[in-house]
């Protein structure tokens, strides 16, 4: 496996970096927007060693055998006496999430309403699926211009029960609705697998709802019997005002939908798989901890160093994507 950095500077300029390369991070967070790439460059006193300097705001480009695999701003920029040179970037996401605005958005597809935000930010766009979900009306004051297309694309899965991503591919933001993927990748003990870990608690558990309204009345109490038998009871508390004792229910079943359940923890460390990124399908084989069957990808950190592509992944049971509600406001 070969790779190849390159940065590109304001005026198209391209100088290829691979050589300075010390070691080579990358990764990204399902629940996050922004892909980051850390590199550590060689660098130093010493007449031989090279003094090339990484401007800020030019595009870095790292790339495998397979193609291109993150392409970032550099951002972050730091240097020691001890020769230690270090430099961040963030593919373009990370400017939809530095940006604030206010938009009033009428009839309007999520598919057109990002759209719209792109080209106000001057974001280009690749692929951008149509959700085919008309939304009446979204005003969203004072926020980030990421979450505006994230609220965009929540309120559209309430309606049409489809699960959307936000990701940059090549410099370009694509809208791609998450289906049932196809696993490509197995990580077993033995083989490819190096360190796993499971774990599990009950700290974060509740298995009865308590409903309060005003003058301190009780508008609903619901509890899993099961777990109470199991666990003990451990109560929730939540006080609520002008609602009937039918909207009292439904917050308490769906709170002890969401807080009446184990708490789940599972991450591996690896050889690396430059296509493995937060968000995608992969089959491990682990039989002391128990990780066995398909899960997703939380987060992904890869590595490279002296020559080796290493990667520690968290993991989920289920295929999460980035949700947000659209805030309650009037024009």
């Amino acid at each position: 496996m070969s790779y190849t950095l390159k940065n590109i500077l304001q005026d198209s300029t391209p100088y290829d970096i691979t050589s300075m390369i010390k070691s080579i991070k990358w990764g990204g967070d399902v629940r996050q927007a922004a892909r980051k790439l850390e590199v550590d460059l060689v660098t130093g006193r010493d007449y031989y060693l090279p003094k090339y300097q990484v401007p800020l705001g030019s595009l870095l480009i790292f790339s495998g055998d397979s193609g291109e695999l993150l392409r970032g701003v550099v951002f972050d920029k730091t240097k020691d006496t001890g020769g230690s040179y270090r430099v961040v970037a963030y593919d373009h996401l990370i400017y939809l999430l530095k940006s604030k605005g206010t938009y009033i958005f009428r009839n309007m597809t999520a598919t057109a309403i990002i759209q719209k935000l792109c080209d106000d930010f001057s974001i280009e766009t690749g692929d951008i699926v149509n959700t085919g979900v008309s939304l009446d009306k979204l005003i969203l004051r004072d926020q980030t211009i990421l979450d505006m297309a994230i609220i965009a694309l929540t309120e559209t899965t309430k309606r049409n029960d489809k699960k959307y991503m936000l990701k940059m591919k090549e410099g370009k933001l694509q809208v791609i609705e998450k289906a049932q993927q196809t696993v490509r990748w197995l990580i077993a003990e033995g083989q490819n697998l190096m360190e796993a870990s499971y774990s599990e608690n009950i700290n974060e558990m509740k298995d009865r709802i308590l409903i309060m309204g005003d003058k301190d009345t009780v508008l609903a109490q619901v509890e899993d019997a099961g777990l109470i038998q199991q666990y003990g009871v451990l109560q929730e508390l939540k006080q609520e005002s002008n609602i009937t004792a039918g909207e009292a229910q439904t917050i308490a079943a769906n709170m002890l939908k969401e807080l009446g359940k184990i708490s789940q923890e599972a991450s591996i460390t690896c050889l690396g798989l430059d296509d493995v990124e937060a968000g995608t399908a992969i089959e491990i084989k682990e039989t002391l901890t128990g990780l066995v069957g398909t899960f997703y990808v939380d987060t992904d950190d890869h590595m490279v160093e002296n020559g080796q592509h290493t990667m520690s992944l968290k993991l989920n049971w289920t295929d999460e994507v980035t949700t947000q509600d659209a805030p309650e406001v009037t024009e």
